[in-house]
């Protein structure tokens, strides 16, 4: 079976690729740049519920991973400072 570190690795990777992949079907076909601050066309539409599940495995997997690898201590003052 393999690793929880490789598993959420997969559902981030994965979740990633339909991401990336609804940003292609757009007239600006790349995922937007964080210093980006010019309108995409996805700005405008609500997302599907298969973009916003996308996005969600992404921020929770990204969560639990940060979560497994770092020290308790580490996460804690993390948590406890935001």
């Amino acid at each position: 079976m393999p690793s929880q570190l490789f598993q959420l690795v997969s559902l981030i990777a994965n979740a990633t690729k339909f991401v990336e992949n609804t940003f292609a079907k757009t007239s600006k076909p790349d995922v937007p740049m964080l210093d980006d601050t010019a309108p995409h066309p996805l700005d405008d539409q609500v997302s599907s519920t298969e973009m916003r599940e996308a996005i969600q495995t992404i921020e929770g997997a990204c969560a639990q991973l940060c979560a497994l690898v770092a020290r308790p201590n580490r996460t804690m003052l993390s948590v406890s400072s935001s």
